[in-house]
């Protein structure tokens, strides 16, 4: 007798894992994996598309200023990313790096390589807002891609992928940036001061720090 339950458990437990299956079918026309491992050759195929890669105006918290930032894809695993970010003699001007795309909760993409954005991470004491994993919410209908920050702790930042043009190379001022950092090196005391405008016929007082 107890065999013979052991038997009818067995059956019942093939039949349920079938009907599961047959369940599963009904619904989705694919397996779980295939059906991700679609989803991220679907996102990676967006992402290398565009002709002249993607502009991002990218602002890793409310007051911070924004960083205009080139960023092209290829089906290789690398991601070229251009700035005019003028830190460290011009390390960030431009870079090839590694990316992948995950999924978790959803899908993800992340940057793998220390660049731009793992720099801008750990200003002020990993305080900075700044992010280099990032979730992918959805694509617009003029064909952005909005992703949001995986590792901000509040009010994720969001970050939009526009389809970049050939003339948007010159948004990076990088001889506007070279300057600067030129003159904040010859002139460390003005960037480290703060100063007063008054008006002698006005009740108006200007300040200005860089």
């Amino acid at each position: 007798m107890k065999k013979y339950y052991t038997i009818v458990c067995l059956v019942l437990l093939v039949l349920s894992n079938a009907c599961r299956n047959t369940e599963e079918e009904l619904i989705f026309d694919k397996p779980a994996d295939a059906r991700v491992a679609e989803a991220i050759g679907d996102l990676e195929a967006k992402l290398v598309a565009p002709a002249e890669g993607w502009l991002l105006k990218y602002r890793p918290e409310d007051e911070s200023g924004v960083y205009n930032v080139l960023l092209n894809f290829n089906e290789n695993g690398d991601v070229t990313i251009q700035t005019d970010f003028g830190v460290n003699e011009g390390e960030f001007y431009e870079q090839t790096i590694t990316y992948r795309i995950d999924n978790s909760l959803g899908l993800e993409l992340i940057l793998e390589n220390y660049s731009f954005f793992s720099f801008l991470f750990e200003q002020n004491q990993a305080s900075f807002l700044a992010e280099y994993e990032f979730n992918y919410v959805n694509e617009t209908p003029d064909g952005a891609l909005v992703f949001s920050s995986k590792s901000d702790p509040f009010s994720p930042t969001t970050l939009v992928f526009i389809p970049a043009s050939s003339g948007d190379i010159n948004l990076l001022g990088k001889e506007l940036a070279s300057n600067l950092t030129t003159l904040s090196e010859n002139s460390p005391a003005l960037f480290a001061s703060s100063y007063r405008l008054r008006f002698t016929d006005q009740d108006l007082t200007f300040y200005l720090s860089l």
